[in-house]
């Protein structure tokens, strides 16, 4: 099918946009009822909402089709990787009023990117005894659970892939933790043959396992110090004097703030098949003929690589900008309150998608009420020390695309910000 209209500047009633927006919907809909709802594929909703046929025509037609959202697996077409045998395979193996349902989520492919296996394989499944851990006890649950029907006669979802759904509405939706505690409730009464989890505590320990983690760490309210490593159990300011806590006799901490860590984030995008080797873009699919079209062709970028040949000579070595500003998540100009995100951007990547939001790397959240000012050194130690390590070290990290091991280094190459950001990042 011809897809080339996806990519077209979107005008609402252009001729091949309207054609190619009925062609989807026809081949959406081929194997499915004609009233039912499928997953809205325009720039606002990406395929996180479900819509009628009618309303994800309009949703198109107004706001444009996804320009990435080339392998239509969430409406009936399988991964673009997959050849045909293996199709011919899994027309056999799942019923007609299987296909009717709907596509399966890949959720044991997931894994494998997750955590590095390549093939379709895991050697661990032959493991026997002393030999398996703890660790690979539970990555052995987690590819069960990823092939496992959620349900006896529901082979739509497996186990993995509804748990990972509900996390994903909670987060969209805005759940609290209770609330999401009653639904699984609910849904453990109403499904008695399915394994929900017992809580969110537990149902969050699925992407822990897969390597996505924050931490935090108290803050003094003056924005002095962190409280972490040999201050860690320290009760009040080493600079200020002032206690950590909202009150005496309750270890209620005053301020927080939240790291989540940049080695394992850099790590999944070699581990991850479909990544690994996007990540050379910049010295193995760019073309260099002088014009400006990815920093790569810039002047400092090219500056950078000849002050560091031994970083530049690997084309897998990130390079990174990081960008910062505050915001008032409350959409209330009359509540005065400043939330500091630090993102960073990873530069390797084709410039059709290093800009995605998708590629976006949230580092730090600077909670408010106000502004860290120039403090913001103090919430930037975490990242500055994994920066450090990445420069001068590295981090052992496997390149599924090559099929090998390597150091992975990472540096900033510039900062974005406004002019008082700018400043308050320099102090």
């Amino acid at each position: 099918m011809d897809k080339c209209w996806i990519h077209q500047d979107h005008i609402a009633g252009k001729p091949d946009i309207v054609k190619g927006l009925e062609e989807f919907l026809q081949f959406a809909y081929s194997r499915r009822p004609s009233n039912s709802d499928i997953f809205c594929p325009c720039v606002k909703c990406q395929n996180r909402r479900s819509f009628t046929r009618d309303i994800v025509k309009e949703h198109c037609s107004r706001h444009g089709f996804m320009s990435s959202y080339t392998n239509w697996i969430y409406h009936g077409e399988p991964y673009a990787t997959r050849n045909d045998s293996q199709m011919e395979e899994t027309i056999e193996d799942n019923d007609v009023s299987a296909m009717d349902s709907g596509p399966r989520d890949d959720m044991v492919r997931m894994v494998h990117d997750g955590i590095g296996i390549t093939g379709t394989d895991s050697s661990m499944k032959n493991m026997e005894g002393d030999e398996i851990d703890d660790d690979a006890a539970q990555l052995l649950q987690m590819l069960e659970d990823a092939s496992s029907d959620f349900r006896p006669g529901c082979q739509r979802y497996t186990k993995l892939s509804v748990v990972v759904r509900l996390l994903q509405l909670k987060v969209i939706y805005g759940m609290s933790n209770e609330s999401f505690n009653g639904w699984l409730e609910f849904l453990r009464d109403l499904f008695p043959e399915a394994k929900f989890p017992e809580s969110y505590y537990e149902a969050n320990k699925i992407t822990s396992n897969l390597g996505f983690t924050c931490k935090s760490w108290d803050v003094c309210p003056k924005d002095c110090m962190l409280f972490k490593d040999e201050h860690e159990k320290l009760d009040k300011c080493e600079i200020c004097n002032t206690s950590r806590y909202l009150e005496k006799g309750k270890k209620i901490p005053a301020k927080r703030m939240r790291y989540f860590p940049l080695r394992p984030r850099l790590q999944k995008l070699y581990l991850c098949s479909e990544t690994a080797s996007l990540m050379k873009w910049h010295t193995e699919g760019r073309t260099d003929d002088g014009r400006l079209r990815h920093p790569a062709d810039c002047d400092a970028w090219n500056d950078f690589d000849k002050r560091h040949p031994h970083f530049s000579s690997d084309a897998r070595n990130v390079r990174i900008g990081l960008a910062t500003d505050g915001f008032n998540p409350f959409h209330n100009m009359s509540l005065a309150h400043s939330t500091w995100p630090v993102v960073l951007i990873p530069y390797n990547l084709p410039p059709w998608l290093c800009m995605k939001q998708s590629f976006f790397i949230l580092s730090t959240i600077v909670d408010g009420p106000r502004s860290p000012g120039d403090r913001i050194d103090v919430y930037l130690q975490p990242l500055i020390e994994e920066l450090k390590l990445l420069w001068v070290d590295g981090v052992q990290t496997y390149d599924s695309d090559n099929k090998e091991m390597f150091i992975l280094r990472a540096a900033i190459l510039w900062t974005i910000s406004d002019f008082p950001g700018y400043g308050m990042l320099y102090g």
